[in-house]
């Protein structure tokens, strides 16, 4: 929605951080720019930026932002097919974010990628611990399923499907995850 307004957002945000040496809100400009060229889908411009903004959060310090530098390239890296490479950038990542949900979740998929779904199973064993949710459930459904525990796939879709009806109208926002897990599950 509105990119092209965004885009023009994001450049103003950076000039005014250069131009007032106010290096935090250049970070913050140049961030949401990483984040509206992926989603145009300009990937060279959009790995140019992220160079940009690696130098950036490099010159503030600060891990609030950084850690997103191995993150985005971990993701590039998955977009090419390079497991390994992303699996050590998403690592990367997590050792400065180490709470960080959606990168740990995110560091299962390049598991499974990898065919390492022990490693994948264990994973989304402790992120279900920590914040239940229905996709989560789903994964670990189909990861059980894999290994033949067919009773314990089950039980995961019952979770997943009680967790669902619980969080449809509480998480608004969190629907869009919602949607996969039924289309899959039910």
């Amino acid at each position: 929605d509105r990119l092209e307004e965004r885009l023009a957002t994001t450049g103003e945000l950076i000039a005014l951080g250069e131009r007032a040496a106010l290096p935090e809100l250049e970070v913050q400009g140049r961030h949401w720019r990483v984040v509206d060229l992926l989603e145009a889908g300009d990937m060279a411009l959009a790995d140019a930026e992220l160079d940009r903004y690696a130098q950036a959060t490099e010159r503030l310090g600060l891990p609030a932002w950084s850690w997103y530098v191995p993150l985005w390239r971990g993701c590039r890296a998955i977009m090419a097919g390079r497991y390994d490479d992303a699996q050590s950038r998403i690592e990367a990542a997590l050792s400065i974010q180490p709470d960080h949900l959606g990168s740990t979740e995110l560091l299962g998929s390049v598991l499974i990628a990898r065919g390492e779904l022990g490693a994948a199973t264990g994973l989304y064993e402790a992120l279900i611990e920590r914040a239940p949710a229905a996709d989560l459930h789903g994964r670990l459904a189909d990861l059980y399923r894999a290994d033949g525990r067919i009773a314990e796939a089950e039980e995961q879709i019952a979770l997943g499907l009680a967790v669902a009806a619980a969080q449809a109208d509480a998480f608004p926002a969190e629907r869009r995850h919602l949607i996969g897990f039924y289309a899959d599950h039910q």
